[in-house]
């Protein structure tokens, strides 16, 4: 987003009519001053777009933040009811069937992750990104 200043004053030309002016001339004043205006009001609108995306991109993440932390205090929750319910010698993984097991899931290639033996620290770190 580019800074624009916000809320500009007019930079209208106030060129008052004179005493000996004629139609003509206050008809170009008014042409000149409409054109003006008309300019102004494009310049404002883009900064208007362009303010009203970046809210709404913030309000956007705002949200989403705002989900993360409910369902991390969810999550929480659910942790210490599990730790509290069981003792710790029970707290081990329950192994699916593998029937059960949606196909996107199952572990694909020739290893399981369990079995992998990296050779070097990069191996492992290439398992995460």
């Amino acid at each position: 987003m580019t800074s624009t200043p916000l809320l500009n004053a007019p930079s209208l030309p106030h060129a008052e009519p004179t005493q000996g002016a004629t139609v003509e001339d206050l008809l170009h004043l008014l042409h000149d001053r409409n054109r003006a205006l008309a300019l102004e009001n494009e310049q404002l609108l883009a900064q208007y777009e362009e303010l009203e995306n970046f809210i709404n991109y913030k309000e956007a993440i705002i949200a989403w933040q705002q989900r993360l932390i409910c369902l991390g205090g969810e999550h929480v929750k659910l942790l210490e009811t599990v730790v509290r319910g069981q003792p710790a010698e029970m707290l081990q993984p329950t192994k699916l069937p593998s029937q059960e097991v949606r196909p996107e899931f199952r572990p694909r290639g020739r290893w399981m992750l369990s079995e992998y033996q990296p050779e070097s620290e990069d191996d492992v770190y290439s398992l995460y990104y």
